[in-house]
């Protein structure tokens, strides 16, 4: 099976790691992509993206072009070469004050 590539949209810490908002990795699955932009950006970055159990972190907000997906079916969701995947972190704000 030849593998695809895909464009992924970084935001906030992910971006910082990377240094540039996004980046086209290859794979045979989104969630291959995925651990291949890891890989690419390092431990520090798998550790914030995915799971003990391999997955990616429910916490995130996962969108293949404009479609939300769930996270858990990174490894099925059927993609097209080209496709974008936002790979969204969760955003913390509000007051430090208690």
């Amino acid at each position: 099976m030849k593998k695809r590539r895909v464009n992924i949209q970084l935001y906030t810490r992910l971006k910082e790691i990377a240094g540039r908002g996004s980046v086209t990795v290859e794979g045979d699955n989104l969630q291959d992509c995925v651990e291949v932009l890891c890989a690419q950006l390092g431990a520090n970055s798998r550790d914030l993206v995915i799971q003990a159990n391999g997955l990616v972190r429910a916490s995130f907000q996962v969108c293949l072009n404009t479609e939300m997906i769930d996270p858990k079916k990174l490894a099925t969701t059927p993609f097209e070469d080209g496709d974008t995947l936002h790979l969204m972190p969760p955003i913390a704000g509000g007051s430090d004050a208690i």
